[in-house]
Protein backbone atom coordinates (compact mmCIF):
# COMPACT_ATOMS: atom_id res chain seq x y z
CA UNK A 1 0.00 0.00 0.00
CA UNK A 2 2.78 2.20 0.85
CA UNK A 3 4.82 1.92 -2.13
CA UNK A 4 2.04 2.34 -4.76
CA UNK A 5 1.40 5.95 -2.65
CA UNK A 6 4.81 6.29 -3.12
CA UNK A 7 4.87 5.48 -6.93
CA UNK A 8 1.85 7.40 -7.41
CA UNK A 9 3.45 10.71 -5.50
CA UNK A 10 6.70 10.13 -8.04
CA UNK A 11 4.27 9.84 -11.50
CA UNK A 12 2.38 13.04 -9.92
CA UNK A 13 6.12 14.92 -9.18
CA UNK A 14 7.31 14.12 -12.66
CA UNK A 15 4.26 15.52 -14.36
CA UNK A 16 5.11 19.12 -16.11
CA UNK A 17 1.99 21.73 -16.99
CA UNK A 18 2.51 20.97 -20.69
CA UNK A 19 1.36 17.78 -20.52
CA UNK A 20 -2.01 18.29 -19.21
CA UNK A 21 -4.70 19.54 -21.91
CA UNK A 22 -5.33 23.49 -21.72
CA UNK A 23 -8.66 23.92 -19.49
CA UNK A 24 -10.92 26.44 -19.66
CA UNK A 25 -11.14 28.79 -16.97
CA UNK A 26 -13.31 27.72 -13.98
CA UNK A 27 -16.67 29.43 -14.08
CA UNK A 28 -17.40 31.72 -10.73
CA UNK A 29 -19.35 30.39 -8.30
CA UNK A 30 -23.22 31.82 -7.53
CA UNK A 31 -23.26 34.11 -4.56
CA UNK A 32 -26.17 32.46 -2.55
CA UNK A 33 -28.78 35.23 -2.00
CA UNK A 34 -30.33 33.97 0.85
CA UNK A 35 -26.81 34.02 2.81
CA UNK A 36 -28.00 34.25 6.76
CA UNK A 37 -25.96 36.22 8.98
CA UNK A 38 -25.75 36.46 12.50
CA UNK A 39 -28.16 39.49 12.76
CA UNK A 40 -30.86 37.20 9.95
CA UNK A 41 -31.27 34.48 12.92
CA UNK A 42 -34.79 34.87 15.27
CA UNK A 43 -34.19 32.91 17.87
CA UNK A 44 -36.95 31.88 20.07
CA UNK A 45 -37.10 34.40 23.44
CA UNK A 46 -37.06 31.48 26.53
CA UNK A 47 -40.02 30.49 27.60
CA UNK A 48 -41.72 32.65 30.59
CA UNK A 49 -40.35 31.50 34.22
CA UNK A 50 -42.87 30.74 37.47
CA UNK A 51 -40.10 30.37 39.73
CA UNK A 52 -39.51 26.52 39.75
CA UNK A 53 -35.57 25.86 41.09
CA UNK A 54 -35.66 23.10 38.55
CA UNK A 55 -36.10 25.28 35.71
CA UNK A 56 -33.75 27.92 36.37
CA UNK A 57 -30.78 26.43 34.72
CA UNK A 58 -32.92 25.88 31.60
CA UNK A 59 -34.52 29.66 31.37
CA UNK A 60 -30.64 31.10 32.01
CA UNK A 61 -28.97 28.99 29.50
CA UNK A 62 -32.28 29.66 26.90
CA UNK A 63 -31.45 33.53 28.16
CA UNK A 64 -28.12 33.40 26.93
CA UNK A 65 -28.31 31.50 23.90
CA UNK A 66 -30.58 34.55 22.37
CA UNK A 67 -27.99 36.87 23.84
CA UNK A 68 -25.13 35.09 21.65
CA UNK A 69 -27.17 34.93 18.65
CA UNK A 70 -28.68 38.68 19.00
CA UNK A 71 -25.29 40.78 19.90
CA UNK A 72 -26.50 43.65 18.75
CA UNK A 73 -30.30 44.01 20.63
CA UNK A 74 -27.78 44.07 24.08
CA UNK A 75 -25.42 46.69 24.08
CA UNK A 76 -25.18 46.16 27.93
CA UNK A 77 -25.41 43.96 30.61
CA UNK A 78 -28.33 45.90 32.36
CA UNK A 79 -30.10 45.68 29.05
CA UNK A 80 -29.93 41.83 29.45
CA UNK A 81 -31.23 41.85 32.82
CA UNK A 82 -34.52 44.17 31.78
CA UNK A 83 -35.14 42.02 29.04
CA UNK A 84 -34.89 38.50 30.74
CA UNK A 85 -36.77 40.03 33.72
CA UNK A 86 -39.90 40.31 31.33
CA UNK A 87 -40.37 36.41 30.73
CA UNK A 88 -40.00 35.92 34.94
CA UNK A 89 -44.15 36.97 34.97
CA UNK A 90 -45.22 33.89 36.44
CA UNK A 91 -46.38 31.85 40.20
CA UNK A 92 -43.59 32.42 42.41
CA UNK A 93 -41.39 34.41 40.44
CA UNK A 94 -44.52 36.88 39.50
CA UNK A 95 -44.69 37.96 43.25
Amino acid sequence: MLEALNNTLRLLTGMQPQNFPAAAAPAPLPVASTTKTKNDLKPSPPPNFDGDRQKGRGFINACQAYFRLRPDNFPDEQVKIRWAMTFINQGRAQK
